[in-house]
């Protein structure tokens, strides 16, 4: 919505986004606005979204919801690389992770911003269960508020596995969960600093 953000930053941001390619990122066609928003118009991408997944009790299999985090790690890897800036995506949520053919794409690029050395704050990005904790001192919008949001997803995965009584994961799932503790902590400090950190420990 026009006034939020200043009209000149969107703009800059949109050429970022129009020039990211990626697999696993629809191509953006277009920005468009009218008197009151911007739209970014982006590829249709086909499959079933992670939220519908989660909504009718999908059981994730260890081996998926490692290969997802590794998939969705290196999308996100690719974003905070970008040149001269890294870009945040701000809203990664089971709503914007789209699944086919065990393959994830990431959508909705509404809410990313380019980091250009100035954090923006985080009250106007994302969506609350996904966001690093109000209160905590990285309450901005910066690389580690998208590495919260991964490890924030990859649990929700989990919801439906811990229940399972699989032989031969119980190691997995006690370094699973070291991993998702660390990544999800108060203390950010003590967390991933790059997401290279996480998909190296999801890869382990």
């Amino acid at each position: 919505e026009k006034g939020k953000i200043p009209n000149e930053r969107l703009i800059k941001e949109a050429v970022y986004l129009k020039s990211l390619s990626h697999p696993s990122i629809p191509i953006i066609y277009d920005i468009e606005e009218d008197e009151r928003y911007f739209y970014i118009i982006e590829e249709y991408v086909q499959g079933e979204s992670l939220k519908s997944m989660l909504n009718r009790q999908k059981h994730f299999s260890m081996e998926e919801i490692i290969e997802y985090g590794i998939q969705l790690c290196d999308i996100v890897d690719y974003l905070h690389n970008q040149k001269p800036y890294p870009i945040v995506h701000g809203d990664i949520t089971p709503t914007n992770i789209m699944i086919k053919n065990r393959k994830i794409k990431l959508i909705d690029f509404g809410n990313s911003i380019t980091i250009t050395g100035k954090e923006q704050k985080m009250d106007i990005y994302g969506t609350p269960d996904f966001m690093i904790p109000e209160g905590t001192e990285e309450m901005v919008c910066n690389v580690k508020a998208d590495i919260y949001s991964v490890c924030a997803v990859i649990n929700s995965m989990c919801q439906q596995e811990w229940g399972k009584k699989e032989q031969g994961i119980s190691l997995k799932r006690g370094k699973l969960k070291k991993v998702i503790e660390k990544g999800l902590g108060q203390k950010q400090r003590d967390g991933y600093q790059k997401i290279a950190e996480l998909k190296d420990e999801l890869m382990d």
